[in-house]
């Protein structure tokens, strides 16, 4: 299958905010990523501005591992009970 994006230009990304959303916002970086898209301007509201911050340090390891150990009492002072 061909890309239908241009691989040689660079895009912006914009990420909204909405909780377990962010999750999602990883897997498809990670995905534009292995594709060989550019990302050279993140926006982002909430966790998607807590994800731009990832997609600005180039870390896709260190948002999988937030994502994938992610407690309301890492983020709150609340039992997760």
């Amino acid at each position: 299958m061909r890309p239908v994006i241009d691989l040689e230009k660079e895009y912006a990304i914009m990420l909204d905010g909405g909780g377990a959303r962010g999750a999602y916002q990883i897997g498809a970086w990670k995905a534009l990523k292995e594709a060989g898209v550019k990302i050279n301007a993140v926006a982002g509201t909430s966790v998607g501005a807590l994800n731009g911050a990832f997609i600005c340090m180039d870390d896709v390891e260190k948002a999988e591992k937030v994502w994938s150990e992610i407690a309301f009492s890492k983020v709150m002072d609340v039992d997760d009970t």
